[in-house]
């Protein structure tokens, strides 16, 4: 009696080899696209915001830019002359200045600590309020108006022992201001009158003509570089 046989089939290494290659394939097949998902989801996502910032925002963050450069400074204009019939001066105008900072411009409280103590023992001012004044976030911060010549030297000197010793530049500036002076004293002071600490009359005849001696204010545009040190600036009157 013959005995059957059944064949046996040999599995070839490539028949194997396909086999174990085909989920492998798959894998990586589905990793790629999910890879290019995100790469186009990250890159539209982008896209989409930058026209947002340059279509819709655009002219908004344009105004807000060159605010952020520009510093307006409005000057104090130097009030008229008043004269007798003689051409005696009955009241007039000298120059003094006044102390301000730009507070944003600190680097460290290193600075802001120096800054105060050595303005506060020249102005004679509490060194707490000139270190409060120090913290601010603003380009133009006015310390103490009206200071004389010697106070003026002073600062001045000071300026340059901050930019020596603790690299602070861009930070204290004085600008020109005027004090009313009355070379009589009280002579025909009810005819004269008198004008108050914004140079505005407030009796007399310094009241009646204000409009004549106010003068017209003038301004200083600073602008400001990437690090907001000043780096030019425009005196218009």
């Amino acid at each position: 009696m013959a005995e059957n046989k059944t064949p046996i089939k040999k599995t070839s290494n490539q028949e194997k080899k396909r086999a174990q290659k085909g989920p492998n394939q798959r894998l990586r097949q589905r990793s790629a696209i999910i890879i290019m998902f995100i790469l186009v989801l990250g890159f539209g996502t982008t896209l989409l915001r930058l026209a947002m910032l340059t279509v819709f925002q655009g002219s908004n963050l344009q105004e807000r830019a060159v605010d952020q450069q520009l510093a307006d400074t409005t000057l104090t204009a130097k009030r008229g002359t008043i004269y007798d019939a003689n051409g005696n001066v009955l009241a007039e105008s000298a120059s003094v200045w006044q102390v301000v900072m730009a507070p944003i411009n600190f680097k460290n409280d290193e600075q802001r600590a120096a800054a105060a103590k050595g303005l506060s023992e020249i102005l004679g001012m509490e060194y707490d309020n000139v270190l409060e004044k120090t913290k601010g976030k603003s380009y133009y911060t006015v310390v103490k108006r009206k200071i004389e010549v010697e106070q003026r030297d002073k600062v001045l000197e000071f300026i340059s022992k901050l930019s020596k010793d603790y690299d602070c530049d861009g930070v204290i500036t004085l600008l020109d201001d005027y004090k009313r002076y009355y070379p009589h004293n009280d002579l025909a002071s009810c005819v004269i009158g008198f004008a108050g600490a914004d140079e505005q009359g407030l009796e007399g005849v310094e009241y009646e003509y204000d409009k004549y001696l106010a003068g017209t204010p003038g301004r200083i545009v600073t602008a400001q570089n990437a690090i907001s040190l000043p780096r030019t600036a425009t005196t218009y009157i």
